[in-house]
């Protein structure tokens, strides 16, 4: 199966794919999901408005209510605001693609610095009429530059656990970033959106399963080397709840409530996607590793009942939820705030 997607999905407000023409008349819905970091997001609303081809727009979807970043999406008819009271990343990504109005929807951190052609390169990509998505190019301030793609990068088993997203080539992958990552808008729609079943507010491999839930509809995902920014990883807020403010006994305890819906999102992925030997490999991998917690001895106990927890939370969520998970359009109306 591959090429366009067939959806029962109502769209809302896009165009479809088939009423393009040429290459130049892709539009592009730059999404921007922010929580807690309104300083940071209007560094990247504002450099990425500059950015802005005349037929783009930039949604700003704020999970935190600040009035700044409100004001400064009322600067241009192309920066469209839309507020959230209850955080949650999944949802606000299906937010933004309820609001958007074109055909390419583009997803990026509110933390990052875009290089001057991010845009058009995401662009470019989809003169291949076959392509679903692609995964942009990934700079951060404290790693190495990666390497080049490699087999282990490109297996569905292993691939979201080995590949970097910083590499000098363009390719075929088996995922992409939610920092830097953009879709054909009906494939979205077409595999029922994010899964809101990610723990709120911050998500974890809610790109990844997107990603994997498209794939194996027929659709296929790119790496571009041009469509880069750099990743600045602010310290506090988005999935960062803990603040270096905190007491000790506060931050642990965040901590642990951070790793055990990490290892929650992360477990429900796998039991989605895999099954028999593989399941049973990326299981005991996540287990051996995941959470960098082992070399604290006194934390062993804590790290093996959160594991099961999450095991058993991850496990039935596998076995119940289903798509769509887009929220009743009476609740993400289809207008722009400002």
């Amino acid at each position: 199966m591959s090429g366009t997607p067939h959806s029962s999905h109502q769209d809302l407000g896009g165009k479809h794919l088939s009423q393009l023409q040429t290459l130049s008349e892709l539009s592009v819905s730059v999404v921007i999901c922010t929580y807690n970091r309104a300083a940071a997001a209007i560094d990247t609303v504002l450099s990425m408005a500059e950015l802005l081809s005349v037929q783009d727009e930039l949604i700003v979807v704020d999970q935190t209510g600040d009035p700044r970043l409100r004001e400064v999406c009322t600067r241009g008819e192309q920066l469209i605001y839309f507020g959230m009271p209850v955080p949650s990343l999944t949802r606000a990504r299906n937010a933004g693609i309820a609001l958007a109005s074109h055909e390419i929807i583009l997803f990026i951190d509110d933390d990052v610095i875009p290089e001057p052609l991010l845009i058009e390169c995401h662009r470019k990509m989809y003169s291949d009429r076959e392509l679903a998505g692609v995964a942009g190019r990934i700079r951060e301030l404290t790693d190495v530059k990666g390497s080049d793609l490699t087999e282990k990068d490109l297996r569905d088993e292993t691939g979201f656990w080995e590949i970097r997203f910083d590499h000098e080539y363009d390719g075929n992958v088996p995922t992409a970033r939610g920092c830097n990552m953009s879709f054909r808008r009906e494939w979205l729609l077409a595999v029922g959106g994010f899964d809101t079943w990610h723990a709120p507010p911050f998500s974890f491999r809610e790109d990844t399963d997107v990603c994997y839930r498209i794939r194996r509809s027929g659709g296929k995902l790119k790496f571009c080397a041009g469509a880069m920014l750099t990743h600045v990883g602010s310290a506090i807020g988005g999935t960062r709840p803990v603040s270096p403010t905190h007491g000790l006994m506060q931050r642990e305890f965040r901590d642990y409530q951070q790793h055990f819906k990490h290892r929650r999102d992360h477990l429900y992925f796998l039991f989605k996607h895999f099954s028999g030997a593989p399941l049973a490999r990326n299981l005991y991998r996540s287990y051996r590793t995941y959470g960098n917690l082992s070399r604290w001895p006194w934390r062993l106990a804590a790290k093996h009942v959160l594991f099961l927890a999450a095991t058993a939370q991850a496990w039935w969520w596998s076995i119940t939820v289903r798509p769509p998970f887009f929220e009743p359009l009476t609740t993400i109306p289809n207008k722009r705030e400002t």
